[in-house]
């Protein structure tokens, strides 16, 4: 048994017997891991906050090579999302952002950019007028970090540019109006505006974006286009999702 020091954003947590709650925890040099809070339902010496999903901790804890969760022997918060918390809207996208991680990421697996990303998402999330352009900016980049985004630049199939176009059946390759229209039925084609978001979001900083600017219908089509394809590519279902868009739906009407 080892004593060990790490810092974590918490993914999900959950009641865990009479006192405690079990939480999975992305880590800046571990991966992600599962940890046992104890007593702290009932406890007054540790803040309540730091089960919450999206808080980054400063955590103590034993290490046991033998078993897969972890006891924290002391904690700290290093930043609470209290300000995205007075919002279903950002409270829905912190859900989705965090629930793709986890369901998109092995344990034990260190990846410190997608720790860095998970921390600058959460930050951002509590700032942005438009958290819908942020959780797109999110996926599309957690997918390029894990290896799965395809390129971009040109049709799938010809390889040319193109302006209007649709995505591959089964995946985020992009088919250009010509190719597309060849397949029976036809599908949706995205206008060429959303060529010009994607272009954007994977070039440019988030914090440098214009994003009053982009088209946010857009973007949340585009946005659900991703959810499916990392719950079919990942075989994970998002249950942030349904709110989410349900949400988005009812804003618009």
């Amino acid at each position: 048994m080892r004593i060990h020091k790490t810092e974590g954003i918490v993914l999900a947590a959950q009641a865990h017997g009479e006192a405690d709650r079990l939480l999975r925890v992305f880590t800046r040099d571990m991966g992600k891991r599962s940890f046992v809070l104890k007593g702290i339902r009932k406890s007054r010496r540790r803040p309540q906050g730091a089960a919450d999903p999206g808080t980054r901790l400063l955590l103590t804890f034993y290490e046991h090579d033998n078993r897969a969760t972890h006891i924290v022997t002391e904690l700290r918060i290093a930043a609470h999302c209290a300000d995205i918390r007075d919002s279903m809207e950002r409270i829905c996208h912190l859900a989705l952002m965090l629930e793709t991680v986890d369901g998109t990421s092995g344990f034990d697996d260190p990846n410190p950019t997608v720790f860095e990303m998970i921390s600058a998402a959460v930050a951002a999330l509590a700032a942005t007028d438009s958290p819908v352009v942020l959780s797109l900016f999110f996926l599309l980049h957690l997918l390029r970090i894990h290896g799965v985004l395809p390129p971009m630049g040109a049709c799938a199939r010809c390889g040319k540019p193109y302006a209007d176009f649709a995505f591959g059946d089964a995946d985020l390759r992009p088919v250009c109006a010509a190719c597309a229209r060849r397949d029976r039925p036809p599908p949706t084609l995205f206008p060429a505006s959303a060529r010009e978001l994607l272009s954007t979001l994977l070039s440019t900083r988030f914090s440098a974006i214009n994003t009053a600017a982009l088209p946010v219908d857009t973007a949340l089509d585009l946005l659900f286009r991703a959810v499916l394809f990392i719950e079919g590519y990942y075989h994970i279902e998002i249950k942030s999702k349904k709110l989410l868009f349900s949400l988005h739906r009812n804003d618009d009407a």
